[in-house]
């Protein structure tokens, strides 16, 4: 038995690999740095708590008003950031009342990403594809492809086809 995967890649740029920086991982959260975006700067405009857990946890100092800090994720009620307390650098969630705010198209753009993010991942580890996944998507779940086809057309570009062999012992 012999099956063919075609999977036209997506002309969308691809995301860089991920590879979590040592952070506790929270369910429901979107890390940035899984993303592979530019780092989001923010200015502390109250005095921040900052905090271990989302919505509580160790105290771990206060970001002063006027500082800077950097996100690294973002929850429904919380922002994971680093920045500096009286006590030195310190990496933990704040309410988003005491940063500047984040655009709402930006925040739910991320959220999207994320999600898709998890989904591919989880596509991926079960050796599978979906539409609008990228060129290195695509070969993460099935490896390098045993044929492509390149066509450059004046109206649609250029348009790859790869092919994929599997082959399946039936009993």
């Amino acid at each position: 038995f012999r099956s063919i995967a075609r999977a036209a890649p997506s002309p969308v740029a691809a995301a860089a690999p991920h590879a979590p920086g040592g952070l506790t991982r929270e369910p429901g959260v979107a890390y940035l740095e899984d993303l592979a975006l530019k780092p989001v700067k923010v200015t502390v405009i109250g005095e921040a708590n900052i905090h271990s857990q989302i919505g509580g946890g160790t105290f771990l100092g206060v970001l002063r008003k006027g500082s800077a800090a950097e996100v690294l994720a973002i929850a429904d009620n919380a922002l994971r950031v680093r920045g500096t307390a009286a006590q030195g650098g310190v990496v933990g969630w704040v309410s988003p009342a005491t940063v500047t705010p984040l655009k709402a198209d930006f925040v739910e753009s991320v959220k999207k990403n994320a999600q898709r993010k998890t989904e591919v991942d989880a596509l991926i580890a079960k050796g599978e594809v979906a539409l609008n996944m990228t060129h290195e998507e695509v070969s993460a779940s099935l490896g390098k492809p045993q044929k492509k086809q390149m066509k450059l057309d004046v109206k649609t570009g250029r348009q790859e086809v790869w092919e994929f062999i599997r082959y399946t012992r039936v009993p």
